[in-house]
């Protein structure tokens, strides 16, 4: 019979390795919706959208980036 602690450490393995599997899984699956298009209404770029909140043409976003 193997000892507890080499079992809890595999254990532990297996979870950690599922849990970085599905995480990764999720990452490509979920990053193209949120990060393949604007974030906020009216952030296409330079000149598209309405503008508003005292954002100039081409200027600084909501977030200064």
């Amino acid at each position: 019979m193997k000892r507890l602690s080499i079992r809890l450490f595999i254990t532990h393995l297996a979870v950690a390795l599922v849990g970085g599997l599905v995480t990764a899984v999720l990452v490509r699956l979920l990053l193209p919706r949120f990060y393949g298009r604007p974030l906020w209404p009216g952030a296409g770029g330079p000149g598209q959208g309405q503008g508003g909140q005292g954002r100039g043409q081409g200027g600084p976003g909501r977030w200064g980036g």
